[in-house]
């Protein structure tokens, strides 16, 4: 009995089961939102996606709320380690940091599916995986006449494409979670 114990304790660590997880520690750019000294939202996006959109969008909405985009540049750039923004009339206020976010994928492969993802109170409530569309073929073999056209997630967001990142989200108000990656 001890001996089939352990060869089925062998045999379970040996294969890895499909259904398990595999998580990677993405470098992110932390984003808290206060009002009146109460948490309100957390938002981590990857710094190679928080760069790319930097870089994309020079008039970007960025600088009409607290956070300016000098106070990303400077967190980014390693200028500051943090910074943080108070507004005296609403007393809103916002830090950004860098750090790490534990980003779990079903597949561990590279597929390259954008996979979005709300949890509700933990448990999840929605979620959608779309997959990366390859370039199109010209020809057909079934039908040489037809040139047949697919978009995937990865012709409407190119920046999620090349940086492959993460944005997470959760609004403490709510206790949601907002998950977009890329598997």
């Amino acid at each position: 009995m001890k001996t089939i114990l352990m060869v089925i304790l062998a045999v379970a660590m040996a294969v890895p089961s499909a259904a398990s997880a595999v998580s990677k520690k993405e470098r992110v750019l932390w984003i808290e939102t206060r009002e009146d000294g109460t948490l309100k939202a957390t938002i981590a996006i990857s710094v190679g996606l928080a760069k790319h959109l930097l870089e994309e969008s020079d008039d970007s909405p960025i600088d009409r709320d607290l956070i300016t985009r000098e106070m990303i540049e400077d967190v980014l750039s390693g200028r500051e380690e943090s910074v943080e923004a108070t507004d005296p009339k609403t007393g809103e206020s916002a830090r950004l940091w860098l750090g790490l976010l534990e980003v779990t994928s079903r597949t561990g492969d590279d597929a390259g599916d954008l996979v979005v993802e709300v949890f509700k109170k933990g448990k999840r409530s929605f979620t959608l995986r779309l997959p990366y569309a390859e370039e199109p073929r010209a020809e057909e073999e079934d039908d040489p006449d037809i040139d047949r056209m697919t978009f995937g997630w990865n012709s409407l967001m190119p920046f999620m494409a090349e940086t492959k990142g993460v944005v997470y989200v959760k609004s403490q108000d709510e206790d949601t979670e907002f998950w977009m990656y890329v598997d």
